[in-house]
């Protein structure tokens, strides 16, 4: 391309060629999921972002690269996202993504990890709804509450399916 010209294809050939040919691609870095600031629908990356540092990659762009590497992503949801998010998030992966590609949602990553924010999130948020007096039950407890509730939004989309790895 042009220098100051956008191009359609964002990814190295070499980079596409690399991520070919696996069984999932997970985006948990990619998506910067750890410790991740992303709450709402406003608050997450746009890929006209200057930079996407601070809050990963784009999943307009994830979903772009699993089309093109023909492999399913594997989303890592931030541990914040309010249920609005989720389904934004859902629809815009199952109007996307390649029809013959599965997608892999997960509830954050490494939640049990207290190196990471998402564990005393967690915990607390466990506290408050009285799932446990303990803050690592409470933690265990809401994690697993949330992330049923993470998977039943996202089989909205892909209820005909069995696209949706859970």
């Amino acid at each position: 391309d042009s220098e100051g010209q956008a191009s359609s294809n964002l990814w190295d050939a070499g980079f596409i060629a690399r991520w070919s040919g696996w069984a999932a691609l997970r985006c948990m870095d990619l998506q910067a999921t750890n410790n991740s600031p992303v709450a709402r629908w406003s608050d997450r990356p746009l890929p006209e972002d200057r930079t996407f540092a601070p809050r990963g990659l784009p999943l307009e762009l994830v979903v772009d690269l699993a089309n093109r590497c023909q492999v399913g992503p594997w989303l890592c949801m931030p541990h914040r996202a309010d249920d609005d998010y989720l389904r934004r998030a859902a629809m815009l992966v199952g109007q996307r993504l390649d029809e013959r590609l599965r997608v892999w949602v997960e509830h954050s990553n490494e939640v049990w990890n207290p190196d990471f924010e998402q564990a005393a999130y967690a915990s607390q948020q466990g506290l408050a709804q009285a799932l446990g007096k303990d803050a690592n039950v409470a933690r265990w407890r809401w994690h697993a509450k949330r992330s049923r509730e993470i998977f039943a939004i996202w089989s909205q989309p892909f209820v005909r399916t069995q696209r949706l790895v859970r």
